[in-house]
């Protein structure tokens, strides 16, 4: 626990002017577009808190509408550990855990479905790599003009990440962010550009933002599984790394029960080097996809 974590708790409850807890509404007064941003999903990746902790002192002139911030896993965060019981990513079901994650998202998910916002940001990091990439529902749900040049756009399967905030059956515009490695300054400064670029798209605010947008820059993937983590689970690769090709048959790592091998062509995203028994994936197989 250190003084930068308490102060970010402190942040948040200090500012909660809405029943669920540790979060916060910033209104323009005008009626416009509402906006949910979420960090802290998972408590080891604190670039999501930073960015809003960061930006709320920039949107004091809101043209109109409003933006929620939530920290997602209070807890969690302040141990700063990924989750306590589960993997609240994926407790975003109807048949949610019984315990704190599982609690938790239930409680913003009865928030979002009567809040309604009209998009919903969810701000990630990770712990291998400097890997920035969108994470979307499927394909009818990428705005192109909200791609990020030199990102990596993926389109999520229902499989490969059920449960996750963005899965929400009844919103209809999400996106995920992986902005970067926790520990890098590029992590906090892309979580921030995307707060900035979605306010700019919504007409809620003028920011300048120094990175160009394109609509072609990118490589699409889509999730093909996760990579369940198993007893003395282990990368053969000892330097794994997101978008590493893997043929069908090979294997890319062991675990007590046997190798693990590719069941498809794929390659792999987002790995977790350290994954533990209960951690619901230590990365994803995926293949690349035109659209």
């Amino acid at each position: 626990m250190t003084k930068t974590r308490i102060e970010a708790i402190n942040f948040f409850a200090q500012r909660q002017n809405m029943e669920l807890s540790f979060s916060f509404i910033f209104s323009s007064g005008n009626p416009g577009p509402k906006i949910v941003i979420i960090g802290g999903v998972h408590g080891n990746e604190p670039v999501g808190v930073e960015a809003i902790i960061k930006i709320q002192s920039q949107i004091q002139n809101l043209k109109n509408g409003e933006i929620t911030f939530i920290l997602g896993n209070p807890l969690a965060f302040l141990e700063d550990v990924r989750f306590i019981s589960s993997n609240l990513n994926r407790c975003f079901v109807k048949d949610y855990p019984k315990d704190y994650e599982g609690f938790r998202a239930k409680e913003i998910t009865d928030f979002l479905r009567k809040y309604k916002p009209d998009y919903l940001l969810d701000l990630h990091s990770v712990s291998i790599g400097n890997t920035q990439m969108e994470i979307h529902k499927n394909k009818n749900n990428i705005v192109r003009c909200l791609i990020n040049q030199n990102f990596m756009q993926i389109v999520v399967s229902q499989k490969a990440m059920k449960g996750s905030s963005i899965q929400l059956k009844f919103l209809e515009n999400t996106m995920g962010v992986e902005c970067g490695n926790h520990n890098s300054s590029t992590g906090l400064s892309v979580a921030i550009f995307k707060i900035k670029q979605l306010l700019n798209y919504f007409k809620m605010a003028e920011f300048i933002l120094e990175k160009t947008v394109s609509s072609s820059n990118f490589v699409a993937y889509e999730l093909i599984e996760p990579i369940i983590p198993r007893l003395e689970f282990k990368f053969t690769n000892p330097d794994i790394a997101s978008e590493i090709f893997v043929k069908k048959g090979e294997i890319y790592a062991k675990s007590k029960n046997g190798d693990i091998a590719a069941s498809v062509d794929s390659y792999i995203l987002m790995p977790c080097p350290n994954p533990k028994i209960t951690d619901t994936d230590a990365g994803f197989l995926a293949k690349k996809i035109v659209f």
